[in-house]
């Protein structure tokens, strides 16, 4: 649908300091920051999902039970109009989810209130106001002041027309329906106030200054602080540090949240991607993808077509994460067990988009010699090789950091999961069937795995795309886990050599599906 603009003069923007800002658009469930302007004061924060984001148009949701910051109103707080003393006030708690839809040249947003349980429409007004602008945290506008009558009424009045010409339209109509389709969950979206309003220069109410008004915040909110990277003061670790973490629940089949119809997928799905509602690290690059809506249905059971619906969420969510400006590498990876560190029994993975390139993915460069020959391109030491088939290569790598690992490597040099052909993704996901039912089969249970693969950002032409498989078990029921040594080090200590774990694979028939009573 088309929201046209009013053919009014166009609004000169309110001075206000320097922001950066930000060029692509943010990935469908970002959790960001909306900040309306009046005069040259901030006037409101809004925590806001985004809903749909394509450089013309926006739309995103303040659902309900939010908080958010709003000046107080005259005669109840004053604080704001103090000179370099203004302080915003908690609200919020609206009983109806709020839709914004703005256009990106718009001098007016159409809000749109609709029942958090049904989805329906109560009601919808237009607010005038300057176009957006994208931030590195979320949106920014000035609004038009109330007591303008020339100005805000004739846009109001403009916006008013267009609006309900439109509603008239069956595509419009239909984009309103899933734009304002129901949450399963309020989503806790308290944090980023904390995090965001000092940077801004905005002080949050409970806190003398910007250090103390996030740890104020976070402590009455009773939320996980912003997840942080810090460095190591003896050794060159880094460490994410995501407090509160370790409260997430923990799932099985009845009440599992990724079934259809759970908290966090529609009814009916084949595969789906949302944001971590605890995320490890920084909001909005990090997701769920779940592989299917069967609660049993991991790779070993699943059919080709179904696993190549997997290859393809990974590619196209990794595609979109690595379009982020900020982003050097995305990670995707999935723990299959608790053993393997699943909360979650369901079958999914997480993609992880990071803003620095881990020491273990930086590529191999030698020292003023000429760059050495891509060792994925190379065939493997015959010993190590388990097959190879469609195309991809499955064998051990020569230094395993677990037992039974196994590498699929991609038929081509190419960097990411994304310029795979269809063909070469069939293969992979023919590849991974295999190999996850050759692992179950090694010991005649569940393998408890780690799955990972790689992409670097930006378009970088380093890396030879492959995907790892794990698997913990050194024996049947004995699972592998790091110990301190390894910790310590870095260093990797292996009870199985590569070569034997090649061997045992390889005698292993990976075409006949695990028996249902097994799993």
């Amino acid at each position: 649908m088309t929201l046209a603009t009013s053919h009014t003069r166009r609004l000169r923007p309110a001075r206000h300091r320097r922001l950066s800002i930000r060029n692509s658009p943010w990935p469908d469930g970002s959790q960001v920051l909306l900040r309306q302007v009046r005069g040259e004061r901030t006037w409101r924060l809004l925590p806001v999902t985004v809903l749909y984001d394509d450089g013309q148009r926006y739309v995103f949701r303040v659902q309900a039970g939010s908080t958010w910051l709003d000046v107080g109103r005259a005669g109840t707080d004053r604080s704001h109009g103090r000179r370099g003393g203004r302080q915003l006030t908690t609200t919020g708690g609206s009983e109806h989810d709020l839709t914004y839809v703005v256009d990106r040249f718009g001098s007016y947003s159409v809000a749109m209130s609709t029942d958090p349980a049904s989805g329906e429409l109560v009601k919808w007004y237009v607010r005038a106001q300057n176009p957006l602008r994208r931030r590195s945290w979320g949106f920014d506008t000035s609004l038009v002041a109330e007591g303008i009558p020339s100005t805000a009424g004739r846009l109001k009045r403009g916006a008013r027309r267009h609006v309900v010409g439109r509603l008239a339209d069956a595509e419009c109509r239909a984009a309103l329906v899933s734009w304002t389709r129901p949450p399963a969950e309020p989503l806790d979206v308290r944090h980023l106030i904390d995090r965001l309003a000092p940077v801004l220069g905005v002080p949050v109410p409970g806190g003398r200054d910007s250090a103390g008004a996030v740890a104020t915040g976070a402590a009455k909110s009773g939320l996980a602080a912003s997840p942080v990277l810090v460095a190591d003061d003896l050794t060159p670790r880094r460490v994410y540090v995501a407090s509160g973490r370790a409260r997430r629940p923990v799932s099985v089949a009845e009440g599992c949240p990724f079934c259809p119809g759970g908290r966090e997928v529609p009814p009916d799905f084949e595969t789906a991607a949302f944001p971590n509602r605890w995320p490890p690290i920084a909001t909005g690059r990090c997701e769920v993808l779940v592989h299917s809506p069967d609660h049993t249905r991991d790779f070993a059971g699943m059919s080709r077509r179904a696993a190549r619906r997997v290859v393809d969420l990974w590619a196209r969510r990794g595609e979109v994460l690595a379009g982020l400006d900020d982003v050097r590498c995305v990670l995707v990876f999935e723990n299959r067990g608790t053993a393997a560190g699943a909360t979650v029994e369901h079958p999914h993975s997480q993609i992880f988009a990071l803003p620095v390139l881990p020491p273990l993915l930086e590529p191999v460069r030698g020292n003023g010699s000429p760059a050495p020959p891509c060792p994925a391109c190379v065939e493997p030491d015959p010993a190590l090789l388990v097959e190879q088939s469609d195309g991809w290569r499955a064998s051990v790598p020569p230094a395993p950091p677990a037992p039974y690992t196994v590498r699929l490597t991609a038929p081509r040099h190419v960097a990411s999961l994304a310029e795979l052909d269809p063909a070469e993704r069939d293969g992979l996901a023919a590849a991974l069937i295999r190999t996850v039912r050759r692992l179950d089969r090694l010991f005649q249970e569940p393998m408890p795995y780690q799955l990972w693969t790689s992409r670097p950002a930006h378009g970088s032409p380093d890396g030879h795309v492959s995907v790892t498989v794990a698997g913990l078990l050194s024996r049947p029921g004995r699972p592998r886990i790091l110990g301190a040594a390894e910790l310590a080090t870095g260093l990797y200590f292996t009870p199985v050599g590569p070569s034997e774990t090649a061997a045992a694979l390889k005698g292993i028939d990976p075409h006949s599906r695990p028996s249902e009573e097994r799993r």
